[in-house]
């Protein structure tokens, strides 16, 4: 792919043009001309404008035209022998640059296949992200901060294409992702596996209740059957006992007397209480009240929970004082301001250094002239050294100012990018406010079920205190309420007792005159017929305190139902660590492969650049597997770590791996140009030169447009190759 026009209604440039062709291309432009500009119009053409990015310094935003007309741009370029022209307008302020066209150049038809989200793709033959890191060359992209910060970069352009995220910080990010849900005994899964614990065991429980319950409903008819036919069994034994029938008469009158006075005296007892159903249903909401209680508990711990998240994301926060109290985009803003007033206390401290030269030439002005035996009148004199103290003060009060200022923003920011700890400082503002959402939610859900709660519970306790007015707890409540459905219980007891003697005693009217003679089966009837009530009995009893009992612990089916949940719940965090744990385990064997794989062929033609950027003071560029980086001297008997060259050195061999990157990842058919924006900046004259003999050398297989700010490039350049590159120089600005 060859550029061959350029033109841009973008940021400070107004429907300026650029001319290109074949080679290598100079372009001069003094600071703040626009050369920035140009590089990322031509990005932005080729692979569209992010719209999505709303931060203050997204592009769209930058690069927005001073002159206030609609950002848009043509390209006339050739690739695979056809001349294309592609452009973009903006038709929507909210979308700028989104009307996409490509036509061959001249014609209005069509480039089949071209559209706005493939353009950079099929010219370059890579996408975005990897022609910004290979071919886009800046001098910020450059400049090298700190000692591992070059083997960070040079990791990170092999596996993630960003130089600002590599694999180590994904590998961390996946790590609190897993300790989220479970650290040690904490966690999202442990809470969730004590949660279905608690729920089976209550569980377990309830179906032992409900085991019990259907038992003794079951039993209960055979029970009664059995005693309906061992009394009937035993009156006609008695009816058979003629000369006992009149005892037996008598005896059957008195408990029939008995069992009258005793259902009157249950109906005493009953005779203030609520219906027996109104009572069961008062029973079933106070052991709803306590399965909600159990609820409020477990929501409480999970409460206390979340406000350590809470606690813990706060800390986290806490880490950037410097950012304290200001959103993720209030921080990211201070940050640009900040960058902002660190470069501009820069040129400052740069402004004072020919005030000082100037109060130099003052004092030789008023100096030399005695010491040439020719001295100055007087007035000459004094206001020769008014001037050298003058301009003196001057440039020392500026420079310590600057200097001063720039030490206070280093304190703040340390050596690091001020963005860089603004996004850090933004990730862990998105987890404070996520953790701080997430209580907000089980507090409001707690404070909630606490007031449905205690609703609940002031109207158990007012219907409870109808049955015991010194009833002051719901366990003294339900005691109350046992007692009113107990004495139900022996009222309906008592009135079957009434009902069977009433049946016994006309039957022993109705009974054949008395017989002498006693059947000798009659008093093991008896004695069965007690024990039959006694279990008839107790299989009541036992009725009646499982359905209490499993009316506070709930029904099978509701909790069964709750565990299901839970174990939802837990299946689903189990699936998410499981997937983080495996994503962790790919993205290190992932990482280990690419450096294997990479690390010999980028070291080899590393190596080559290297050597010839450095005149040969350099032939070997090594890269283990982690990709860090060593070099050689020719003749030296070792290699020795990157990290003692000097920034100059260290600069070069960061070119020499991303001319390697582009050699490896950017395909020959499309030779797609390589950008270079005041790369060269912190190369020594000789080294320059060396750079750009090593660019001549690759504009014979790729177009290479070079800004510059300096006129040494072109001053070398015209005397040593003067027809082979281009030179253009860009109209001031003031960008």
């Amino acid at each position: 792919m060859k550029l061959t026009r350029l033109t841009a209604t973008f940021g400070v440039l107004n429907n300026q043009t650029l001319t290109l062709s074949s080679g290598l291309h100079l372009i001069y432009a003094p600071n703040e001309s626009g050369k920035t500009t140009w590089c990322a119009f031509l990005r932005s053409m080729l692979y569209g404008l992010p719209t999505r990015d709303r931060r203050p310094a997204a592009d769209k935003n930058r690069y927005a035209p001073w002159s206030g007309a609609a950002m848009e741009g043509a390209i006339d370029l050739t690739a695979n022998g056809e001349a294309l022209t592609i452009r973009r307008r903006t038709r929507s302020p909210s979308a700028p640059m989104a009307a996409f066209s490509a036509v061959y150049t001249g014609t209005a038809q069509s480039v089949p296949g071209l559209d706005s989200l493939n353009c950079g793709q099929i010219l370059t033959g890579v996408p975005r992200e990897v022609y910004e890191r290979s071919a886009f060359i800046s001098q910020s992209g450059m400049v090298i901060g700190q000692s591992a910060e070059l083997e960070r970069r040079i990791t990170a352009l092999l596996t993630s294409g960003q130089e600002d995220v590599s694999c180590t910080e994904a590998a961390e990010q996946l790590k609190k992702y897993l300790s989220r849900r479970r650290y040690n005994k904490t966690g999202l899964l442990p809470a969730a596996e004590e949660e279905i614990a608690a729920l089976e065991r209550q569980l377990s429980q309830s179906q032992a209740l409900q085991q019990q319950l259907t038992e003794a409903e079951a039993a209960l008819p055979l029970l009664e059957q059995q005693e309906r036919r061992l009394t009937e069994e035993i009156l006609r034994q008695e009816r058979q006992a003629g000369a006992r029938q009149r005892q037996q008469a008598d005896a059957v009158q008195r408990s029939y007397d008995a069992a009258v006075l005793r259902a009157a005296l249950c109906r005493e007892e009953t005779a203030g209480l609520p219906p027996r159903s109104e009572l069961a249903a008062l029973k079933s909401a106070a052991g709803s009240v306590q399965m909600n209680r159990l609820t409020a508990d477990s929501l409480r711990r999970r409460l206390e929970q979340r406000q350590r998240d809470t606690a813990a994301a706060q800390a986290e926060a806490d880490a950037f004082p410097l950012f304290a109290g200001l959103t993720a985009e209030e921080a990211q803003a201070k940050a640009e301001s900040d960058q902002q007033t660190r470069r501009a206390l820069q040129r400052q401290r740069k402004l004072s250094r020919p005030l000082f030269l100037l109060s130099l030439l003052f004092l030789l002005l008023t100096a030399l002239p005695p010491l040439l035996r020719h001295p100055l009148p007087l007035p000459l004199t004094a206001a020769g050294t008014a001037l050298f103290l003058l301009t003196l003060t001057i440039g020392t009060l500026l420079c310590t100012r600057a200097r001063r200022q720039l030490l206070s923003l280093t304190a703040a920011y340390g050596s690091g990018s001020f963005t860089r700890r603004a996004d850090a400082y933004a990730a862990a503002y998105a987890v404070l406010a996520d953790c701080r959402q997430r209580e907000r939610e089980v507090r409001q859900r707690t404070e909630n079920l606490a007031a449905a709660l205690s609703s609940a519970e002031d109207e158990v306790m007012a219907a409870a205190r109808r049955l015991s007015p010194a009833a002051t707890t719901l366990t003294e409540a339900a005691a109350a309420i046992d007692i009113g459905l107990a004495r139900w219980n022996r009222l309906a007891e008592a009135q079957q007792d009434q009902a069977l003697w009433t049946a016994r005693r006309s039957a022993l009217s109705d009974a054949p005159p008395p017989d002498d003679d006693q059947p000798e089966a009659l008093p093991r009837l008896r004695a069965q017929l007690e024990d039959l009530r006694r279990q008839l009995s107790n299989t009541r009893r036992a009725l009646s305190a499982a359905q209490g009992q499993l009316q506070l612990t709930g029904s099978p089916a509701a909790l069964e139902a709750a565990l299901e949940e839970k174990r939802r719940r837990r299946d689903t965090l189990q699936g998410e660590y499981d997937a983080a744990q495996l994503a962790l385990e790919a993205l290190s064997a992932a990482n280990a492969a690419l450096q294997s794989r990479f690390a010999p062929a980028l070291g080899k033609k590393s190596a080559k650049y290297f050597a010839k950027l450095t005149a040969g003071k350099y032939n070997t560029v090594l890269l283990n597997r982690d990709l860090a980086a060593s070099v050689q001297q020719s003749g030296a008997a070792a290699p020795r770590p990157f990290r003692q060259l000097s920034q100059g050195a260290v600069d070069q061999l960061y070119l020499a791996v991303r001319l390697a990157v582009c050699d490896l990842v950017l395909p020959a058919p499309q030779s797609a140009p390589l950008i270079l924006d005041d790369a060269l900046a912190t190369f020594d004259d000789r080294r320059m030169a060396a750079a750009l003999e090593v660019l001549l050398e690759l504009s014979q297989r790729r177009q290479i447009l070079l800004f510059t700010c300096h006129t040494r490039e072109a001053s070398y350049l015209r005397r040593a190759h003067p027809a082979q590159f281009h030179e253009l120089t860009l109209p001031e600005n003031e960008e």
